[in-house]
Parts: C-alpha cells; sequence; structure tokens
C-alpha cells in the first residue's frame, strides 16, 4: 500500500508523500474504532433492552418492571455502575434475576456484536473494490514507450 501511494513522486517528495500517508492511516484508524463503539453502544442499548423485556416474562410480576429498568439504565449511561438485573433482591427471585441478567448480557452482546461488525466488513468491501481500480501506470505506460522508439534501437533488458 505504502508502494501505491508513494511510488510515482520524486524523491524529493517521497518523505512528505509518506507522511501525509501515513497521517490518513492512523486518522483513519481513530475514526473507525470511535465509529465502530459508538454504533456497538446504540446497538447494545437497544439488544439488552430488547432481551431484558422478553426475558422478564419468567420473573415474579414485583420483580419485572426493575429488571428491565436496570438494563435501560445501564443502555442510557454506558456505564456498568452495577451489574444489570442485580437490584439487590434477595432470595429465590434474586438468584432467578442474577441468572436472567448473565443471560441477557450475553445474548444481547453476541446481537449487537453481529449488526457491529457489518461496518468494518463493510468498509473492508468498499477498500477492497477501491484496490480493484488502482491502475498500475509504468506497467501501461511501458507498451506505448516501446512503439515510440526509433526501429533501430535495442529494447532494454535485450542482447543486440
Amino acid at each position: 500500500m505504502t508502494n501505491v501511494a508513494v511510488g510515482d513522486m520524486s524523491p524529493e517528495l517521497s518523505g512528505a508523500a509518506s507522511g501525509v500517508f501515513n497521517t490518513t492511516r492512523q486518522l483513519g484508524q481513530a475514526l473507525g474504532t470511535a465509529a465502530v463503539g459508538a454504533l456497538l453502544q446504540a446497538t447494545l442499548h437497544h439488544t439488552l433492552t430488547d432481551e431484558a423485556l422478553r426475558r422478564s416474562a419468567g420473573l415474579p410480576t414485583a420483580h419485572r418492571q426493575e429488571f428491565v429498568d436496570s438494563f435501560e439504565a445501564v443502555g442510557d449511561s454506558g456505564l456498568f455502575a452495577q451489574a444489570p438485573g442485580n437490584t439487590g433482591t434477595a432470595g429465590a427471585a434474586g438468584q432467578q434475576m442474577q441468572q436472567l441478567s448473565t443471560e441477557v448480557f450475553n445474548h444481547g452482546f453476541v446481537s449487537a456484536m453481529r449488526w457491529t461488525l457489518l461496518l468494518p466488513l463493510g468498509f473492508a468491501v468498499l477498500a477492497a473494490l477501491c484496490c480493484l481500480g488502482i491502475r498500475n501506470h509504468r506497467a501501461a505506460a511501458a507498451p506505448t514507450a516501446l512503439m515510440n522508439r526509433p526501429a533501430d534501437t535495442p529494447v532494454e533488458g535485450t542482447s543486440p
């Protein structure tokens, strides 16, 4: 990739071209990481809430809303101040909520990651298509140079 970026540059400009290429690459990595993180956070909020709603049906009616609210709070803030679903409920209901919260997080996170991975995959496909469009200008110029040479001039790399 570096050869494509700086290959046609004159020696005086190759250092500057390399610097611009490396800066652009690092900026792309930082923006890509931020975009994937933001998409994961947004997707995680929705998948955790949906999964909590679906799995809370097995809880006693009195604990369903607090269970779902604990996952909504995590999605809204993006922080795990306490384990979602761990509302301090004791006894069998507390153990059931703890088990369900583990299941909600595992399934919600995996589901969110599936959708989030589509973003870098899309960019990889786009980059591959762009690479197909890169032409080798030196190879294209060689046949033209051979056609325009005088007939008695030897071709480079052959003996007379």
